[in-house]
């Protein structure tokens, strides 16, 4: 069962189970204390307090009422004195005789106190008379005889009482050292008991974690002795300590892989080394055949070195001409954004004299129509002036004068219409003309509005010329740039080969250098094989 445990619960176990066990064992010893002191509270309670009671009533009723009365008959105390000490002594003692009656007692007790409670007040009952009595006088011999009387027989059951409170606090006594006795054997059992178990789980504890620990170092010392990794360890349970077992176990297994990997590779290696030489000596005659490849390419580079320096300069010198048509174009741009504008203004003046000139249409209407009116008034004139004459001849030679007033007024009306009629050709003919006119300039807008159309296409053609002008100024430099640095890379390349000329005279060396070290290799392998057969795998 405890293999199932880990290690930390087995320690906790020896730990948490002593502290239960004091944990009871105190929890008890706290009980047994208290039901002690809960026994020692009750015997001081009911045994000591009323003990202590019952004794002052005996002293004051049986010892000190009589020596007091004995005194005033002997004449040391005046009466007066007697009476006030004998209320003070029996007030005191029916006090103390009342908180002893109030207190728990036996069914033995109570018999007792009441057998006794008689006597008490036979005797308070005298000494109430026998104060009475007292006059200024001492008392009698009888009464005295009398007082002796009635306290020799409560003194007696007194002193009873008093001997069974002591019995009883004896009893109380004996079950209290019973209940100590049987508490301390209790006590002693537990801590024994707890001792045994505490040996008895330490012993099983010790023993589950010390038989893991013995068969995991028996079988490292074996590993280590006999260099067998096919050994495991054999743990049972899922403590910690199994899990060190099989982490071991993984471990070792990953060696053992380990090993048959190198074993395998040792072989490997000696089969590989032979071969390595085989290659070393290929490689000898192949860097030689490599060399004279590499004299071949570096003329070759050579050549193509000078075409890329041809290439750039055409490159420069195509850059220079489309920057040349680049500068053209935005000449040629900027004449066609003036012709434009040119011809925004024109048509813009062609449109302004369309609207003159349709005033000035409007106009020759309006004045023809004052040309009428004046017809009009022409005609008029000339019939009031031919009623004029009409009426001077009737008048004869009285209406002379008025008749050439007629006739001039006549010619003067015949003369405005014809001059109206003048200016009312002269208007038509304007009229005509205007019209003629003003299709004129709506022609002439119309050809200015498709001039300018073409003027922004042409300007839209030369931009686009302009950009393709541009993106080949772009793309002749990096030509250029690229030719640049193909030159720098061909002068690298040549470096390289160069170098790699050289270098193919260290490889060939080199080359027979690795035949020497794949023989020391095989050697090395051959070495290492022996030294990892030793392992059980």
């Amino acid at each position: 069962m405890l293999l199932f445990l880990t290690v930390k619960q087995r320690i906790l176990l020896i730990v948490s189970l002593p502290l239960l066990v004091f944990a009871l064992v105190g929890a008890f010893v706290i009980f047994e204390l208290g039901k002690l002191q809960h026994e020692i509270d009750e015997m001081f309670e009911q045994r000591v307090i009323p003990m202590h009671e019952i004794s002052i009533v005996k002293n004051d009723l049986v010892v000190t009422i009589p020596k007091l009365v004995y005194s005033n008959f002997s004449g040391k105390l005046a009466s007066y004195d007697l009476k006030k000490e004998l209320d003070l002594t029996l007030a005191h003692s029916m006090s103390e005789w009342h908180k002893y009656r109030a207190l728990d007692h036996g069914p033995l007790e109570n018999q007792m106190i009441v057998a006794i409670s008689p006597d008490i007040e036979a005797f308070s009952n005298f000494l109430s008379e026998l104060k009475d009595s007292i006059n200024g006088q001492p008392v009698s011999k009888s009464q005295i005889d009398n007082l002796f009387a009635l306290s020799k027989p409560l003194s007696d059951q007194i002193k009873g009482l008093m001997e069974k409170q002591l019995e009883m606090s004896r009893e109380l006594k004996q079950q209290g050292d019973k209940n100590a006795q049987l508490s301390r054997q209790i006590i002693i059992g537990s801590v024994v008991g707890m001792i045994f178990l505490l040996g008895v789980i330490g012993v099983v504890v010790f023993r589950s974690i010390n038989k893991s620990l013995t068969e995991l170092g028996n079988t490292i010392s074996h590993i280590t002795k006999s260099a067998d990794l096919t050994v495991r360890v054999r743990l049972e349970g899922t403590d910690e300590l199994a899990k060190i077992g099989e982490a071991f176990n993984a471990m070792v297994a990953k060696l053992q892989n380990l090993v048959n990997n190198i074993l395998s590779g040792v072989m490997t290696l000696s089969s590989a080394s032979e071969e390595m030489s085989a290659i070393s000596n290929m490689m000898a005659a192949t860097s030689e055949q490599q060399s004279q490849q590499t004299t071949l390419i570096a003329s070759a580079v050579t050549e193509m070195n000078a075409a890329i320096h041809e290439v750039s300069q055409n490159a420069v010198s195509t850059s220079s001409r489309a920057g040349d048509v680049e500068t053209l174009t935005r000449e040629g741009t900027t004449a066609i954004r003036e012709s434009i504008d040119s011809v925004n203004v024109l048509a813009t003046t062609v449109l302004t004299n369309g609207k003159l000139i349709q005033d000035l249409n409007q106009q020759s209407n309006e004045i023809n129509q004052v040309v009428l009116m004046i017809r009009g008034v022409a005609e008029q004139t000339n019939l009031l002036a031919l009623n004029a004459a009409i009426e001077a001849a009737r008048a004869g030679d009285s209406g002379r004068g008025f008749a050439v007033v007629a006739d001039e007024v006549r010619q003067l009306a015949h003369d405005t219409q014809k001059a109206t009629e003048s200016i009312s050709e002269m208007i038509g003919r304007l009229q005509s003309m205007s019209e003629r006119a003003v299709k004129e300039m709506a022609d002439a807008e119309q050809s200015a509005q498709s001039s300018m159309e073409k003027a922004e296409k042409s300007s839209a053609i030369i931009s686009q010329i302009q950009a393709q002008m541009n993106e080949i100024v772009l793309m002749n430099a990096q030509v250029s740039s690229a030719t640049e640095e193909q030159s720098t890379v061909i002068a690298e390349i040549t470096q390289s080969i160069t170098e790699f000329h050289e270098s193919i005279a260290a490889v060939t060396e080199n080359a027979q250098q690795n035949a020497l070290a794949s023989s020391d290799l095989a050697n090395l392998g051959a070495s290492l094989k022996g030294e990892v057969e030793q392992f059980v795998v």
